[in-house]
């Protein structure tokens, strides 16, 4: 029962950490796209295109 309670436990850290990655990982995103249209960059379909592969 404890080694289960100590595997849930580890699952959930995991999955909470990576969460705040993806979370940090979609608002740098956000403004990096605020600074590409503030400055607006011709280039900048072709850099999403190519950080979405």
């Amino acid at each position: 029962m404890s080694y289960f309670q100590v595997l849930v436990e580890r699952a959930t850290s995991l999955i909470f950490m990576l969460m705040s990655v993806f979370f940090n990982a979609s608002v740098s995103r956000c403004k990096d796209k605020e600074s590409l249209f503030l400055s607006a960059d011709p280039h900048y379909f072709s850099k999403v295109l190519s950080t979405r592969i």
